[in-house]
């Protein structure tokens, strides 16, 4: 179980951290490829990308140095949030499709990392009481 939740981790990490370095580094040729891009403004795009970085960081590192390792499945919550939320205003509403098969088994595997790393959460939240 410990080296499916790690691979899967890094999995996210890796996928995440190339959408996030992608849309904060290369925003105009994003804005050519993707329709969802082209009605955003480049701020929010900016703030999409930093955030989605951040959030496959905190996928591998707290958990990997030892501090703070509840962090991982915050970050997991934080990546399940986001493709939720993605689901909805982008592919529901704007009604791309095609690209779902994409993000539902990444919400499944964050969703997979909430629950396997749970138990750091409660951990955590036992020692600050």
């Amino acid at each position: 179980m410990k080296i499916a939740l790690w691979v899967f981790q890094v999995l996210l990490a890796i996928v995440y951290g190339m959408d996030g370095f992608r849309i904060v580094f290369q925003t105009k040729g994003l804005r050519a490829q993707m329709a969802r891009a082209r009605g955003e403004s480049s701020s929010s795009l900016i703030v999409t990308g930093v955030s989605e970085s951040f959030l496959a960081a905190g996928m591998i590192f707290p958990l990997l140095i030892g501090v703070l390792p509840w962090l991982t499945s915050i970050a997991a919550i934080g990546l399940t949030l986001v493709q939720i939320v993605e689901i909805i205003t982008v592919f529901i509403l704007q009604q791309e499709y095609r690209n779902l098969l994409i993000h539902f088994p990444l919400l499944a595997l964050s969703v997979f990392i909430i629950v396997g790393r749970w138990q750091l959460v409660i951990f955590a939240f036992q020692h600050f009481k």
